[in-house]
């Protein structure tokens, strides 16, 4: 229900809701924008149409379906950030770099405590990196950790 929600507070707040503008604002996919429009038509019976029926026309709500007058559903949506999905189920192209760089490491981070588990290496840490600096001084940590069990293992 959280796409629904995010593409009604944005149908309801935009100036001009064409679906451009309510992709930016939510960075919802247009295929998932598309897909939700149609399951609030179809499951909850809401009627939501472009202005003059043109292709390329804002959408407006005619009819809020189970939501009856839609009163208290406004005032909802008026509380709700557009842009509030996480980082995975935004768009990529919506993201700063910073934002990309930091979902980079993350991922990174979490590909390598996986494959360390992976390899029967049990990780004490469950922390993410929280820059290049940091990430080295685990990198050097762990590897003289485990450098030392080598040779004791060895002697």
């Amino acid at each position: 229900m959280k796409y629904e929600l995010l593409i009604l507070a944005a149908i309801v707040r935009l100036e001009k809701p064409v679906n451009k503008a309510i992709i930016a604002a939510t960075g919802i996919s247009a295929r998932k924008l598309q897909t939700t429009l149609k399951s609030l038509r179809d499951d909850l019976g809401m009627s939501i149409e472009r202005v003059n029926n043109k292709r390329s026309g804002a959408l407006q709500i005619l009819d809020w379906g189970v939501f009856e007058s839609g009163v208290k559903l406004s005032h909802l949506l008026n509380k709700i950030e557009l842009n509030d999905l996480p980082v995975k189920t935004r768009l990529i192209a919506n993201l700063s770099f910073e934002e990309k760089q930091q979902y980079y490491d993350t991922v990174k981070a979490d590909n390598f405590r996986d494959s360390s588990l992976l390899e029967g290496i049990k990780l004490d840490t469950q922390e993410t990196p929280k820059n290049p600096q940091h990430a080295e001084q685990m990198m050097a940590a762990l590897l003289a950790r485990y450098t030392k069990k080598s040779a004791n293992i060895n002697a």
